[in-house]
């Protein structure tokens, strides 16, 4: 179609000819299928990259995009960038980065790791945001630190969707939630609850795992080496090198936990 055909359509079917031609593309079921084989460490999809219609689908995907791009609202493109269909969310986060980049990088993260789109952005401002000042570390109950010990965790796990070298203050927000980690693990140690920490070895959150197995390692050594030696063979980039390097230090007789 030409360029006056587009500007004679409906933005609506603007829109369902982008998704159509996105889904004809198929880049980012592609995209999203190797990604869950490298998390699953099943072999990737050996589908060619290269097919008959690609790079038509591709031209059409660009063309539609500009014609879009001058007309569609912002919540029709971020709408777009959280569709289910992954390869409707690639081609939108590629085709209006410009309108909104925060959605559009949460889209190329959502789809890497396995994650929706409002699912990353959920994560980054949870990463971003800093924690209550009251009550303290010391003021809290047991209870309560151990609780914030895994909630630390969790966000230091979501600070891997920050834009750390970009974004001062996103590497602020990074550095301010591993001290707070120290802090904590500082504070759990003190009070002898480092126990307290052994069921969270068997948490969902590779995160919460691998700081767990930190605190453990003097007290629980097989448990705490094992966990570590998961980590570090998955696939997740953050989590796998952290994991390595902590268990490369312990093999040279160095713990985290000593210091503290």
């Amino acid at each position: 179609m030409s360029a006056n055909d587009y500007e004679t359509m409906s933005v609506e079917r603007l829109i369902e000819q982008f998704s159509a031609a996105a889904r004809r593309f198929r880049a980012g079921r592609r995209m999203f299928d190797t990604m869950n084989a490298l998390r699953a460490q099943k072999p990737p999809s050996t589908e060619p990259r290269d097919f008959p219609g690609r790079a038509e689908a591709l031209a059409e995907v660009r063309e539609l995009g500009q014609a879009l791009g001058k007309r569609i609202s912002l919540a029709q493109a971020r709408g777009l960038m959280e569709e289910e269909d992954p390869d409707v969310r690639l081609c939108a986060a590629g085709q209006f980065c410009s309108m909104d980049m925060e959605w559009a990088s949460a889209t190329m993260n959502g789809l890497s790791a396995g994650l929706s789109t409002r699912d990353v952005l959920a994560a980054r401002a949870r990463a971003r945001r800093p924690p209550p000042p009251r009550p303290t570390l010391k003021q809290m109950s047991d209870d309560a630190l151990i609780a914030r010990f895994e909630d630390a965790a969790e966000r230091l796990g979501a600070t891997r969707f920050l834009d750390c070298i970009d974004e001062p203050a996103d590497q602020k927000a990074k550095n301010r939630v591993i001290d707070e980690g120290a802090l904590i693990l500082r504070e759990v140690k003190s009070r002898d609850l480092l126990e307290r920490l052994l069921p969270l070895l068997d948490s969902a959150n590779d995160t919460v795992r691998f700081r767990a197995a930190q605190g453990c390692l003097r007290i629980a050594t097989p448990q705490a080496v094992a966990v570590l030696e998961a980590i570090a063979d998955e696939k997740n980039f953050d989590s796998s090198v952290s994991a390595s390097d902590t268990l490369d230090y312990w093999r040279n007789g160095k713990a985290l936990v000593d210091g503290l």
